[in-house]
């Protein structure tokens, strides 16, 4: 600003297209901020959002009328002083009611903070879109229908000292006021709020550059177009961010078994997938290993299905820590059932890996009267593959098999295919 300040006597090049591009972006980042906040409130039912929407709407919609009246894109240049106050009145307008409806926003908010049932969301909709549309277009009526008795702001595309050093100075006011509305009543200030603060500073930055510069097309009028554009935009931009995070955070969670917080099932699959390719690729190593808690029916019979939901969120920490690489994966398979695919993993490894979740499940010591161990334990079953060699349906074949070897041959120890691996540490063929 203060360089556009310094700039504020040089006259800069009538650029034609400028004003209907810049407007256009600017109307249309209005509008898609309006129907996101509108979006939000069918969704939330905040009052506060329904009125933050409203400002938007009556400036992209004053833009409309601004373009169509300013001087050099639908009506000609140079014509009489009159029709030339037509532009500058509307965009004053805009500025002055975006400051007050934000600040009538805080202070209902303030007071209020209701919230509207489901079943009459649509008419405060209804409402708001209707009354915004309203007042823009009274206000464009009845600055467009009297231009000869309104107070001369602009004469020969040259602001007057009534714009610079009144209305100028006043709009500056009502925009700090409603800055200050939010600061100081917006309580807790959320991440709205401080966009909004923001927007309003960028107009506040419009106003002053206009207020300091000489006339249209000056190098500060120039620098306050395109922060209009940028005020605009701004929020623009942090709703769409929320919208992406939003929908990076719903495919996370759609991946996510609700229960024990390690991947489902449709997460796994789509992983195998690609870890095999990964092992054909690299001409590497892959394991997989078949878990199931020992006689968790048993289980779930005498204590309940909620100790049963316990007992499975206690076991996933353990699979969770022992599937400690990032490249690695745990997911709940199916009911009492787990799987773990280990790229990239030698035999013994994945047969430590294994192991250590043996122990680390009988370590939790929760009591099981029907099982052998008297308390709760799994049975694992693995499965590898060289060099990325047979394919994922092969491969789980074989895992499960060697988690049924286990299971027959007295449950809590790991079988690799035909071998189990029986505590502390020997092997012996089934």
């Amino acid at each position: 600003m203060a360089i556009a300040i310094q700039f504020a006597r040089v006259q800069g090049p009538v650029v034609a297209p400028f004003m209907p591009m810049a407007v256009t972006l600017w109307t249309g980042a209005d509008a898609l901020t309006a129907f996101l906040l509108l979006a939000l409130f069918w969704i939330d039912g905040s009052v506060y959002l329904a009125y933050v929407a409203s400002a938007y709407v009556v400036t992209g919609a004053l833009s409309i009328p601004y373009l169509i009246n300013f001087p050099g894109v639908f009506v000609p240049a140079g014509g009489d002083v009159a029709a030339e106050q037509v532009s500058i009145y509307i965009w004053s307008a805009w500025h002055l009611i975006f400051a007050l409806v934000l600040t009538f926003a805080t202070l209902a908010d303030r007071r209020v903070r209701r919230r509207v049932a489901a079943p009459h969301r649509f008419g405060v909709l209804l409402f708001c879109v209707a009354g915004s549309l309203s007042a823009a277009a009274a206000v464009a009526v009845a600055v467009d229908g009297a231009p000869a008795i309104l107070p001369v702001l602009v004469a020969g595309g040259y602001f007057t000292p009534l714009f610079t050093h009144v209305v100028a100075p006043l709009l500056s006011a009502c925009i700090v006021v409603a800055i200050a509305a939010i600061m100081v009543l917006a309580r807790p200030l959320r991440p709205l709020h401080a966009w909004l603060i923001v927007a309003l500073a960028i107009g506040l930055l419009d106003t002053l550059l206009n207020a300091f510069s000489n006339g249209r097309y000056s190098v500060p009028w120039y620098v306050g177009k395109l922060e209009t554009l940028l005020g605009a935009s701004i929020l623009l931009a942090i709703l769409l961010g929320d919208i992406v995070a939003l929908f990076a955070r719903s495919f996370e969670l759609s991946a996510i078994d609700a229960l024990t917080g390690l991947r489902n099932r449709r997460a796994f699959d789509e992983y195998v997938t690609r870890a095999f390719a990964g092992a054909r690729r690299r001409q590497s190593s892959l394991a997989v290993i078949m878990i199931d808690v020992d006689r968790f029916k048993q289980f779930n019979d005498r204590f309940g299905h909620a100790a049963g939901d316990r007992c499975l969120r206690k076991i996933s920490a353990v699979l969770r820590e022992s599937a400690a690489r990032s490249e690695d994966l745990a997911a709940r398979y199916g009911g009492e059932e787990f799987v773990v695919i280990l790229p990239a993993t030698p035999l013994a490894g994945a047969q430590v890996v294994a192991e250590e979740i043996r122990r680390g499940i009988e370590a939790l010591g929760i009591a099981h009267p029907d099982n052998e161990a008297g308390v709760v334990t799994v049975s694992l079953g693995i499965s590898f593959s060289q060099r990325g060699a047979g394919d994922p349906s092969g491969l789980f074949e074989l895992a499960d098999r060697a988690l049924y070897d286990a299971k027959r041959g007295g449950r809590n120890r790991v079988s690799v295919s035909n071998v189990e691996f029986v505590p502390p540490s020997t092997f012996r063929t089934a």
